[in-house]
Order: C-alpha cells, then structure tokens, then sequence
C-alpha cells in the first residue's frame, strides 16, 4: 500500500476499497482482506471527504414546436435568442434564493454558471422569451410544460443538462401530419 500523507484520507480509503485491503481505524494499520469486508467494517460514504462545491454548470436547449406536439420531433427547430429563467427557492418556505437569466446561442444552447450547491432548494428552468416571432407561443396545456424542475447538488456531478424545453408555432405544419402517422399518434387538432 502506498503512503499517503494524513491529510489525504480520501486516497487512502479508496486505495484500501479497490485494493482490497481492510484498515483498522484506530490504529491506521492495514492488513489484506476482501472488498466485503472492507465494506463491513468501513462506512464509505460518510468517511470520505467532499471536496466543496463553488461552482454547477447548468445547460440546455430551447426549441420551436413546429407541430404543436409538445415533444422535440424530425421538424423542431432550435431557437437562437431565446431567454429562460434560473430560479431556486427554500423547500421549508419557498423563498427565492437565487435567479439568473440565460440566453440561447446557435443551436438554442444556452449555459449558466451557478454558485454553490443547492442541495435544500428546488430550482426550476423556465421559458421567458423567443427569439422567432413565429414561434413564440408558452405551452400551458397537455404534457407540455413551460418550465422543469430539479434539485442542484452534487448527487450527480456539478453539470446539468436539462430537458429541452419548446415554444409553440402559432400553426402546426402540414408535413406534421406525417409526423404523426410515422410515430403511430393522431394529430391534436389538426
């Protein structure tokens, strides 16, 4: 087993879980045993320190629902231009904690930096503006929803991408017809 220095418990216990070795806490010595037992007599995921968190990447794209479909199909285009909210708010009471507005590029990406972790708040992406004014329609209707939902915390890395989200054109196309037919669906209200 390989040194380490006693501020970096973090390599030590993850060398002792992927080598195999079982490490006796009250005296730091460590002898050859097998990963269960490692696991036994060790709890992982309390033990290990978390580096701090200052920084989530939030990322996603913004679409024109040239069929009024409500999902990204073979027609959606991506709005340039587009706007949505970041917002986050306390579970207990649901005060605002943090805000901040982002803008689509090419391809409708849009990307935010957000400062700290999250983890006690529900944060929500929703539509604001789009960038075509033949697409601009909010979807308050069906199973399209104008806004999604999540928690931010490192569960999962410090990179969201979220769901894409749509603006409805003011008529459907008529290839969406197609569309339709192809996916085994009738068409709401064409």
């Amino acid at each position: 087993m390989v040194a380490h220095g006693e501020d970096d418990g973090y390599c030590l216990l993850l060398e002792a879980v992927t080598c195999g070795y079982v490490i006796d806490k009250e005296n730091g010595e460590s002898e050859e045993g097998d990963g269960n037992e490692t696991m036994k007599r060790m709890k992982i995921l309390e033990d290990i320190p978390q580096p701090p968190v200052s920084q989530f990447h939030i990322q996603g794209q913004v679409y024109c629902d040239t069929c009024r479909a409500g999902f990204i199909n073979e027609l959606s285009e991506f709005i340039p231009g587009a706007s949505v909210r970041l917002q986050c708010r306390e579970k207990k009471n649901g005060d605002i904690t943090f805000t901040e507005v982002g803008y689509t590029r090419a391809e409708g990406l849009y990307s935010m930096l957000v400062e700290r972790d999250h983890k006690n708040e529900f944060c929500e992406i929703t539509l604001i503006s789009s960038g075509r004014k033949d697409c601009n329609e909010i979807p308050t209707e069906g199973w399209a929803k104008p806004s999604l939902k999540f928690i931010l915390n490192t569960v999962n890395g410090t990179t969201r991408t979220i769901n894409p989200l749509g603006f409805y054109k003011k008529e459907a196309l008529p290839k969406c017809a197609q569309v339709y037919n192809k996916l085994g669906m009738y068409p709401p209200n064409m």
